[in-house]
């Protein structure tokens, strides 16, 4: 017993607790356990009986649509119909054969394996007679096919007999799987039931025990609140065990011990405080008169600064001005630099189009100058035509004189040459219109010649103008943007000294509007620092003021704690 009155109060909790949870652990591992049991014969009880009597009963479902699909088959003549009923017992039977599938993938017991194996070779064989009575019924053999349909619905039942079997055999096993399951429920159940009031007694008896213990330590701590109430600091509590509430009453018990010396000091310095707090009134006083003199002082130097702070202010405007000022005057010479740039850029440009423009020009009329003089000479074939014309225009005269000469000689003739006569005429008038001809053409090749001679007078004088006009003109056009260059040259090397100068100005009025505003901001801390050693005075001298009356009320105190600390039995 003395063991467990020295264990420690938190140490009884985890025992109590580690018992309650250790009980739990048991109670939820048999749950999980039975569960979990539980649980494999439900999966058993689905994914193989239930499933497998599923597959069963679809198999003899699909058998049935067989059956009665052969029975129609007796009775009807059309081969397209017939060849339907075939095709639909052939799904069947491959449906079948899928379910046959899932039915083995459930089988884990021989008895059940080695009577399906049967159920497949009867379903084999069925299906080679049904091949047989289909193949009779195609080729008109009714009588043949209705005794292989005897034989049919005999292997027929054989089938259902196995089908039956394995339905009986899966019920049984579902029946044992729910009886396991409901043994393994009433077992839990007792067994949980069991532990469960096992722990109830045993939490009984820990918590009646922790409690008794409690209720005990709790009424010597509240002996010892009842005797401080009454000022009473002579008697411990008296402690039996050496847990938390033995440790918190020695704690009370050194607590008390505590105050008890405490008060003892409390009653000889109340008795020292008392002449102290006399001197302290004086010096106080003498202290109060100090700060309102350094207080009258620290406002005279305040006003001083913020003078100065508002001559640096106005300095700082008037050098943010001028700082403005250089700035804009610095943008300028940016932008006349980047316009100098361009304009040097434009003068390259002309420089360099006018120099194409003046060499082409050039090129042009050296160009041309061949050119006419080229076709003014091809014009002189004219003057060749115009011979050519001259001895045509002779020959067509002796051809008319000849003409003439001819009809002559006819005339005289008589009757023989009035053949030749006639075509003496025929030769003349030839004569005549070439003669015409000629002279038109002599008039055109005029005309042409005069042509001719007005382009090369035309030509000569367009020629000599753009050697004269154009040529000169794109030259000095040449010479213009040379100039223009230099001089964008010049504007740009005058705009980036500027831009120069402005960045050096810019940057001293910078130093110098930071040097002013350096001395604004000291100014302006040293105002605040005075308003601060202001405040603070005006506030030491609330607080020696109220140190005084402190004083003269702790004279007070120190009286009326006297008169409590008398009170107390040590």
């Amino acid at each position: 017993m003395n063991f467990y009155k020295n264990l420690k109060l938190s140490t009884r909790l985890i025992i109590g607790s580690f018992i309650a949870i250790f009980s739990m652990v048991i109670i939820g591992s048999m749950g999980i356990l039975n569960m979990n049991k539980i649980n494999k014969s439900t999966n058993y009880l689905y994914y193989t009986t239930i499933k497998s009597i599923n597959s069963i009963n679809k198999i003899d479902k699909n058998l049935l649509n067989i059956y009665e699909a052969e029975k129609v088959m007796m009775y009807i003549k059309d081969q397209n119909e017939i060849s339907k009923l075939i095709k639909e017992i052939d799904n069947f039977m491959q449906e079948n054969l899928k379910q046959i599938e899932i039915y083995k993938s459930t089988i884990d017991d021989n008895e059940e394996r080695k009577l399906f194996t049967e159920f497949e070779n009867k379903l084999h064989k069925y299906r080679e007679s049904g091949q047989a009575y289909e193949k009779l019924i195609l080729s008109g053999r009714a009588d043949e096919a209705m005794i292989k349909s005897s034989n049919i619905a005999k292997e027929r039942n054989d089938m259902r007999t196995k089908l039956d079997k394995l339905v009986q055999l899966n019920e049984e096993w579902a029946k044992e799987v729910i009886e396991d399951n409901t043994d393994t429920y009433k077992k839990s159940f007792l067994t949980i039931i069991s532990i469960i009031v096992a722990l109830v007694i045993l939490s009984g008896l820990v918590v009646g025990l922790i409690g008794k213990n409690i209720k005990k330590s709790l009424a010597s701590i509240k002996g010892l609140s009842d005797r401080l109430s009454n000022y009473d600091l002579s008697e411990p509590i008296i402690i039996t065990s050496n847990d938390e509430f033995g440790q918190i009453g020695k704690g009370l018990n050194r607590v008390q011990e505590n105050i008890s010396s405490l008060i003892k000091n409390i009653i000889d310095s109340t008795r020292e405080m008392n002449a102290s707090s006399d001197e302290l009134s004086s010096t106080v006083q003498k202290m109060a008169s100090k700060f309102q003199n350094i207080n009258t002082s620290t406002k005279e130097i305040n006003s001083q600064v913020q003078e100065t702070s508002a001559t640096a202010e106005q300095i700082s405007a008037s050098v943010q001005e001028v700082d403005s000022s250089v700035s804009v005057l610095s943008g300028k010479a940016i932008d006349g630099s980047n316009s100098a740039i361009e304009i040097k850029t434009r003068a390259a440009e002309v420089e360099h189009n006018s120099k194409i423009a003046s060499e082409s020009s050039r090129d042009l009329y050296i160009q041309m100058e061949k050119e006419v003089l080229k076709d003014i000479e091809q014009g002189k074939v004219v003057e060749h035509i115009k011979v050519m014309a001259d001895t045509i225009a002779s020959i067509a005269e002796q051809t008319n004189l000849l003409a003439l000469n001819a009809a002559i000689e006819a005339a005289r003739a008589g009757e023989q040459g009035k053949g030749f006569a006639v075509v003496a005429e025929e030769v003349r008038k030839l004569a005549e219109q070439s003669s015409a001809a000629v002279g038109n053409v002599k008039f055109t090749i005029e005309k042409v010649q005069e042509s001719f001679e007005n382009l090369s007078s035309n030509s000569s004088k367009l020629l000599k103008f753009m050697n004269d006009r154009v040529v000169s003109q794109f030259e000095t056009f040449v010479h213009v943007g040379e100039q223009y260059e230099k001089d964008g040259v010049f504007v740009n090397n005058m705009s980036e000294e500027l831009a120069t100068m402005t960045e050096e100005v810019s940057a001293t009025i910078n130093q110098v509007s930071e040097a002013v505003q350096s001395m604004a901001d000291m100014a302006q801390k040293s105002s605040e620092n005075l308003n601060s050693i202001q405040q603070n005075v005006n506030e030491s001298t609330k607080v020696m003021e109220q140190v005084e009356y402190t004083a003269q009320t702790q004279a007070e105190l120190s009286e009326k704690l006297n008169n409590m600390v008398e009170k107390f039995t040590i």
